[in-house]
């Protein structure tokens, strides 16, 4: 391509950039230089020092949770997931969450198939949960979603263990304990 002639039309335009651009300075290198390095460390600082606290982050959705706000709880609870892999009683906690609102958010959804699938999502998060192990406060609750989820999702023997386990191992609310039995019957 070197040995290839230029165009007139590529001479005119190279020429008149550097008509107006002239030709820059050493001085013009560094200054410009020393104000993209200043800005990009800035930025760096500023991502990390404003990443959220995982602590804060968890908590902030449990309480979004726990005001009705199944959507705004499923994207803070999503974003820790995303963004904090390893921390493993907050992760258990996210996902415990993220499946308890992903279950109720599927409880309001007209459409049988995409309910089925939001609770067979649900029923996989809240097994993560149970697997890393729920968070003390949600053991009975956890237990009876991810039976409830898993059985509701059309997988009803998959969720024998759980409802045999909650029946076992947990005092539950004497209205959920219906439920517990309705698989069996």
């Amino acid at each position: 391509m070197a040995d290839q002639p230029k165009s007139n039309l590529m001479k005119r335009f190279l020429s008149g950039i550097a008509v107006r651009i002239g030709k820059l300075k050493p001085v013009t290198w560094v200054v410009g230089g020393l104000v993209l390095a200043l800005v990009g460390g800035a930025s760096g600082i500023s991502f990390i020092v404003m990443k959220p606290d995982p602590e804060a982050q968890v908590a902030e959705a449990r309480e979004l949770l726990e005001g009705g706000k199944v959507r705004q709880a499923l994207e803070n609870a999503a974003q820790f997931l995303n963004s904090n892999r390893g921390v493993r009683p907050l992760t258990s906690d996210a996902a415990f969450i993220y499946g308890k609102a992903l279950y109720q958010e599927a409880g309001t959804k007209a459409d049988i198939a995409t309910e089925k699938a939001n609770k067979l999502v649900a029923s996989r998060y809240l097994q993560l949960s149970y697997n890393l192990g729920f968070p003390p406060q949600d053991i009975s609750e956890g237990l009876y979603l991810l039976a409830r989820s898993t059985f509701e999702a059309g997988r009803p023997s998959a969720s024998l263990p759980y409802w045999k386990q909650l029946l076992e191992t947990q005092t539950i609310n004497p209205e959920k304990q219906r439920d517990c039995y309705s698989p069996f019957q």
